[in-house]
């Protein structure tokens, strides 16, 4: 959004590397330049020559790293480089694709992505057994009875690639063998709370999410093969606790669950 009281709004122009985002912004803040980024939005202001007032901000597709961002004055426009906190290439600046209308490339600082980054494979595609949600969406699941295992994950990071096939396969088959359990898709660059909430990262630690209404979140390790990676997953998919009626219940949880504990409990 910008909010400014010149006759002709400032333009404003991007640029990227894989570590940098380049925002140049046509209007020399001669007074009370304010430049108060934050994780996840863009926010400059200041006073112009004249006299004039603009106010430039915008909510950032991901997150950057405020303290060793900064804007200066350069040949009469406002620079600001913005020090992005995961090393890859954006696939656009602003959260929402429309959010400045006027936002233009900036080709004399555009650095080109190399091919590794932009080939990225999508394992989920055509997957009906994983929806793509919110973390909202999540939150409604849990709260109507469900069980969810969770891929969070940014789509661009292929450090852990490798396992979404595994977990895609993994969904079919455990999909069937309950309406409760639900396997869903979250995509961190959409959902900063969940980026807060489980502290999503992107490093070699691969790990998928069992989520219980009320309970803290499992992290299950990724497993290379669909079966090592079912009976991971199914170890965690009963809550906490699960009250069985006979031997015969009991023998059939044991059979789903080979880790558990067990407690007999008299009732009068």
């Amino acid at each position: 959004m910008i909010n400014s009281a010149l006759s002709k709004p400032p333009s404003v122009k991007w640029a990227q590397d894989k570590d940098n985002i380049w925002v140049t912004v046509s209007i020399d803040c001669s007074d009370s330049k304010q430049f108060k980024p934050t994780a996840y939005s863009f926010s400059l202001n200041c006073r112009a020559k004249g006299g004039q007032s603009s106010n430039l901000q915008f909510t950032l597709r991901e997150a950057i790293k405020p303290a060793e961002s900064q804007c200066k004055t350069v040949r009469g426009e406002e620079e600001c480089k913005l020090v992005k906190l995961h090393s890859h290439y954006f696939d656009r600046l602003t959260r929402d694709a429309d959010e400045i209308k006027t936002l233009k490339p900036d080709w004399t600082r555009w650095k080109d992505e190399e091919d590794s980054q932009s080939q990225q494979e999508d394992h989920y595609e055509g997957v009906m057994e994983l929806a793509k949600s919110s973390i909202d969406d999540v939150d409604k699941l849990l709260s109507g009875g469900s069980v969810v295992v969770a891929d969070i994950s940014f789509p661009w990071c292929t450090q852990c690639g490798y396992t979404r096939k595994t977990f895609a396969g993994v969904a079919k088959r455990l999909s069937s063998d309950t309406d409760k359990v639900k396997f869903v898709v979250v995509d961190a660059r959409e959902n900063f709370e969940a980026v807060s909430r489980y502290n999503i990262s992107c490093d070699y630690k691969c790990e998928f999410y069992v989520l219980h209404q009320g309970e803290e979140a499992w992290k299950v390790p990724a497993k290379s093969s669909e079966e090592e990676m079912a009976a991971a997953l199914q170890a965690y998919l009963a809550p906490a606790v699960t009250r069985v009626a006979s031997e015969a219940d009991y023998a059939a949880f044991r059979e789903r669950h080979p880790v558990h504990a067990l407690a007999l409990v008299e009732s009068s």
